[in-house]
């Protein structure tokens, strides 16, 4: 799920469909593992809001033919049971690289409530580390394989924001503004981002550089929707002009969304 949908056997053999209704079927039934997907749900996932007079069999076949498959790959073709209103995936036996992101992200966040902030950020990169590219790229860019899409990133989102807060507040920004630039690059408009790479610039003795990333930021954001950056970047660059001392403390909070982000300006959560 993390990257090109792709199906694996006990030995790291590529299974992966072929057909792309088969995948698209099998990546709602994975999304949803171990829950009923109803056959609306798989029907509005293949053909959207047109499905042809024949879908409710198609729609069939296609479900047969991945139980055989799973069969021919000595997975058992009861992973996949009819239940009404639809289909579940049994996933009780088998690994989702989604469900193992989600266990990593949980034991960092209880190893951060323990006050183990090296284990925390560890466990966040080794979750990150799962992703292998545009989620589901190789499915069809329909709205309901869109939305699951979405869904996923968003969690990658998350999980790469409070890693940044925590290598920063490990002292560890002058390594982690190379892996922000590339970051930058590739998402020009994730503000989040350009406040993490404009305070490990500024700790890493790079204010000049810093306040040009905020100029350039602020630039293609009024060029793209018309709008300037919001409160908590702006409430940043004017104290990185102050050089106000919680920029140089390492145990200034930087949990974003919360009044405890030490600034001397006020301004709005992002």
């Amino acid at each position: 799920m993390l990257g090109t949908f792709e199906l694996l056997d006990a030995e790291g053999r590529t299974i992966t469909p072929r057909s792309a209704k088969l995948r698209s079927i099998l990546a709602m039934l994975c999304f949803n593992a171990n829950r009923v997907v109803s056959t609306e749900q798989l029907s509005k996932g293949l053909w959207e809001d047109s499905p042809p007079r024949t879908s409710t069999t198609a729609l069939q076949v296609y479900i047969s033919k991945l139980r055989k498959q799973f069969l021919d790959c000595g997975i058992g073709s009861d992973v996949l049971r009819t239940k009404s209103p639809g289909y579940l995936l049994d996933l009780s036996r088998q690994v989702l690289d989604l469900d193992l992101f989600d266990a990593l992200v949980e034991r960092s966040q209880r190893a951060e409530r323990e006050g183990r902030l090296e284990d925390a950020a560890q466990l966040l990169g080794e979750a990150l580390a799962l992703w292998r590219g545009p989620t589901l790229a190789n499915l069809p860019p329909v709205p309901l394989l869109t939305s699951i899409a979405r869904q996923i990133d968003e969690r990658r989102i998350v999980a790469c924001e409070r890693r940044f807060d925590l290598e920063i507040a490990l002292g560890r920004h002058t390594a982690l503004v190379r892996e922000l630039y590339g970051l930058a690059d590739t998402y020009p408009l994730w503000e989040n981002l350009y406040f993490s790479l404009m305070l490990a610039l500024y700790r890493s003795g790079r204010t000049v550089e810093s306040l040009n990333v905020y100029n350039a930021f602020r630039k293609s954001l009024l060029e793209a929707l018309g709008m300037e950056p919001g409160g908590q970047l702006q409430s940043l660059q004017v104290a990185i002009l102050n050089r106000d001392d919680w920029l140089d403390d390492p145990g200034a909070p930087l949990t974003r969304g919360r009044a405890s982000l030490r600034l001397t300006t006020s301004f709005a959560g992002r």
